[in-house]
């Protein structure tokens, strides 16, 4: 897949790459007090010879383009380490981000040494909460939503899988229009470019990582790297999306042929592993086609199950779902899949997308 390719200078004292993260800690209370909270985690890097003490200031500018919210803090780092500076700011009467109205904010995070300026990074968010619930189904800021999600993979027509933005826009744009709320990235990470079109149409998303584990389905797919670098791999796709607010959910992989094998649950508990420590507010689940039936005690597919917070299941019918439900009754199954239902109420409350000027 083609995509934008940059060269960035980098100062010693710096923001790290992908290194902000944006967060709504107890989204709902707040909310119904008239105000989030946000988050803004800043990993500052020193590759300098000396420890400094770097003065971190943070802006929310609002959807008006006008400043909605100040803060700062000051953090020591050592001499070739990383430490994260926390900023936390009230935002009065929020602008909410949805399928409908997309509002979008930006937190511009500057970081200055001694008096000097040393590094800036700007970072587009959305303020929104999602839950999925096992009885009341999907919700949005709130209210109760329909998911029409479709599965797209990256290829454009005659463009073929160079990324265009103009093509990603013709196409969401057309979705939208055909009733589609939710995208789901078949079967890789998608490009940026493609994240920041949902983000800003207003399509949910659910970000895919892998169409193979350690056993591939064709001779040169990434069955040949995935041992060495699913990893970091998995791990980029996180950083990259971790805060749009179109993105609610996270998948390890869609009809692995290992999640029939011994080594399946080893594989599915790393990958989720590799999530959680970045973002632990969204779901994380894959898609099988291996649940056509009801798994039995102890069996691979039983223990991978164990590891997600839901399950996307393919080519099922009514009655295979009636039994996985009746023993895994609170398991959810993401959209842009056959069926969906949910495990545990699960909140994801805010997202952006991380840029550095």
């Amino acid at each position: 897949m083609a995509s934008s390719a940059t060269s960035t200078w980098s100062p010693p004292v710096r923001c790290t790459w992908r290194g902000t993260f944006v967060t709504t800690p107890g989204l709902p209370g707040t909310l119904s007090s008239g105000y989030p909270t946000v988050q803004v985690n800043t990993d500052v890097q020193n590759d300098g010879s000396a420890a400094a003490t770097v003065q971190v200031a943070v802006t929310l500018t609002g959807p008006d383009g006008k400043a909605a919210a100040q803060g700062s803090t000051t953090v020591s780092v050592p001499a070739g380490q990383t430490q994260t500076a926390a900023v936390s700011v009230k935002v009065t009467n929020p602008q909410l981000w949805s399928t409908d109205r997309p509002h979008l904010y930006t937190a511009r995070t500057s970081l200055s040494v001694g008096g000097a300026a040393a590094d800036s990074v700007s970072t587009p968010f959305g303020i929104r909460d999602v839950t999925f619930d096992p009885a009341a189904g999907f919700s949005l800021n709130g209210r109760y939503m329909k998911i029409q999600g479709v599965d797209l993979h990256a290829t454009e027509g005659a463009v073929g899988s160079a990324v265009r933005n103009d093509a990603l826009v013709r196409q969401m744009r057309l979705m939208k229009s055909m009733g589609v709320n939710f995208l789901r990235t078949a079967h890789n990470p998608p490009a940026p470019e493609l994240v920041a079109v949902c983000e800003q149409l207003g399509i949910l998303m659910m970000v895919e990582a892998f169409d193979c584990w350690h056993t591939g389905k064709l001779p040169y797919d990434y069955h040949l790297y995935f041992d060495q670098w699913s990893d970091s791999d998995i791990k980029e796709m996180v950083n990259a999306s971790k805060n749009s607010p179109a993105v609610v959910l996270w998948s390890i992989g869609n009809e692995t042929p290992d999640t029939g094998s011994s080594r399946g649950p080893g594989i599915a508990r790393q990958l989720v592993a590799d999530i959680k420590s970045i973002d632990t507010t969204r779901p994380v689940v894959m898609g099988s086609d291996k649940y056509r039936s009801v798994p039995a005690t102890g069996s691979p597919q039983d223990l991978i199950l164990a590891e997600l917070d839901g399950l996307g299941v393919n080519y099922n019918t009514a009655m295979s779902m009636d039994g996985l439900h009746a023993k895994y009754p609170g398991t959810p199954s993401p959209p842009g899949m056959t069926t969906t239902t949910p495990r545990a109420a699960t909140r994801a409350p805010t997202g952006a997308r991380a840029s550095c000027t």
